[in-house]
């Protein structure tokens, strides 16, 4: 959820000035064409799958795969923007003095650090459900194996 308001808040309460005196975003403005708005779904959608999960009460091979899908619509089009240099406005990173060099370098890392996470959330999420799929459920009569 603080992504959301983050993401949305910068947009017209930016934090940086650029030489002028001007404020400028950390993300590029260019980004809302699409990009933003459909990033902002998907996360949107995961806090969702998280009440589903929730009310649910365990995993499913379906809420694993959903989760996973979810992931890969954000980590795959962040990492791309991020490889690009395409994710920050160039008023934000004139303003905090990054080098093209930093940029590229800084953006690879994060990329590199959303896709290992949305990996590992998605193995998590398979092995959650393969557990709770082996379980016997609550009141079958069945004793869970030791």
């Amino acid at each position: 959820m603080a992504v959301i308001v983050v993401t949305v808040l910068q947009h017209f309460r930016p934090c940086a000035t650029d030489d002028a005196g001007e404020q400028v975003t950390v993300l590029d403005p260019d980004l809302w064409s699409f990009w933003l708005p459909f990033l902002l779904v998907v996360v949107a959608l995961s806090i969702v799958l998280e009440v589903v999960k929730y009310t649910k009460g365990d995993w499913t091979f379906r809420l694993a795969t959903v989760n996973a899908a979810l992931g890969a619509a954000l980590a795959i089009p962040a990492a791309w923007l991020l490889t690009q240099e395409q994710l920050f406005s160039e008023g934000f990173v004139a303003a905090v003095g990054m080098t093209p060099q930093v940029e590229a370098n800084l953006g690879t890392g994060i990329a590199a650090g959303i896709v290992l996470l949305v990996a590992w959330d998605a193995i998590d999420g398979f092995m959650k459900a393969s557990r709770a799929h082996a379980r016997p459920a609550p009141g079958s009569g069945i004793d869970a194996p030791a």
